[in-house]
C-alpha cells in the first residue's frame, strides 16, 4: 500500500503546485530568482509517460522549483537545471523546467541543479524496464454485476502495479475513480464485483476504463527543504460496457 499512498501524495503536491501557479500569475508576486541556499528550495522532478490503447502517447519531463509557501521561483539566476548534462528549457508561463523529449525504458536520468552561487546538487532516477505490452480485459462487454479480468503481457519481477478503475455511473455527473488497488506485477488481476463500493455494484456505467501504473522513485540530493523525484509509467485501456 505504500506506493499507492506515495502516488496520492505526489498528486496532492502537483495540485498544490498548480494552485501556486494560478496565484503567482494572478498576483504577480515579486519573487527573486537569485537562489543560493538549497534549504530555501523545494523541488519536484518527474518523468511522466502515458500510453492509451488507441496508440496515443503523452510523455514529458518537468522540474518544479518553489518556496515553502508554494510560490514558484523564476529561472535560477546564473544557474539552472540539466537533465543528463543537457540544459532543461525554462517555461516562463508555467515557471517550470520542461521538455517533452522521448523517455526511454530502463534508463538512468540525472538532474543537476546549479544555484546562483555555482553550487551543484544532483538527483537521479531509473525508469521502469517496460511499459505494459498488450493489455486485455474480459468479458469483452463488461457489467458491474460480474468480475473483470485484467491481463498485461509485459511484467517486471518483484515489482508492483497500481490499478485504477474509472467510469461514469448513471447517477453521477462525470467520470469518477470507482476502485483502485496495488498488486504484484505478475500480468493478471481479477477485479471482483464485490470489491466495488456498494453504491456502484450492479449499476450501469459509461466512459469506463482502467489505468495501470508503475512508479519508480529516485535518489535524492538531501540538500533541499523538500524533494520528490519519480517516474510514472501508465497505460489506459477503454472498457466497453452494457
Amino acid at each position: 500500500m505504500e506506493s499507492k499512498l506515495k502516488i496520492k501524495t505526489m498528486k496532492k503536491s502537483i495540485l498544490l503546485f498548480l494552485a501556486a501557479v494560478a496565484v503567482f500569475t494572478a498576483c504577480n508576486n515579486e519573487i527573486t530568482d537569485e537562489i543560493n541556499n538549497p534549504a530555501e528550495v523545494n523541488v519536484i522532478y518527474e518523468l511522466i509517460k502515458g500510453v492509451e490503447d488507441n496508440g496515443s502517447v503523452t510523455q514529458y519531463t518537468r522540474a518544479m522549483v518553489f518556496t515553502d509557501e508554494y510560490s514558484m521561483y523564476d529561472a535560477i539566476k546564473d544557474g539552472g537545471i540539466t537533465l543528463n548534462d543537457e540544459e532543461l528549457p525554462f517555461n516562463e508561463q508555467t515557471k517550470t523546467y520542461f521538455t517533452d523529449q522521448e523517455i526511454m525504458h530502463d534508463s538512468l536520468y540525472t538532474f543537476q541543479m546549479t544555484l546562483s552561487n555555482g553550487n551543484k546538487y544532483t538527483s537521479s532516477v531509473r525508469t521502469p524496464a517496460k511499459m505494459f505490452g498488450t493489455v486485455m480485459t474480459n468479458p469483452a462487454v463488461y457489467s458491474t454485476s460480474v468480475n473483470l479480468n485484467i491481463e498485461w503481457s509485459d511484467t517486471i519481477p518483484d515489482a508492483m502495479v497500481n490499478i485504477e478503475f474509472f467510469g461514469k455511473p448513471f447517477n453521477e455527473a462525470e467520470t469518477i475513480l470507482i476502485f483502485d488497488t496495488e498488486t504484484e506485477d505478475d500480468g493478471a488481476y481479477v477485479l471482483n464485483k464485490n470489491s466495488l463500493p456498494g453504491q456502484y455494484q450492479d449499476v450501469s456505467l459509461e466512459n469506463a476504463y482502467i489505468r495501470l501504473s508503475r512508479l519508480a522513485e529516485g535518489n535524492k540530493s538531501d540538500a533541499f527543504s523538500s524533494e520528490d523525484i519519480y517516474v510514472l509509467f501508465s497505460y489506459i485501456a477503454a472498457i466497453e460496457t452494457e
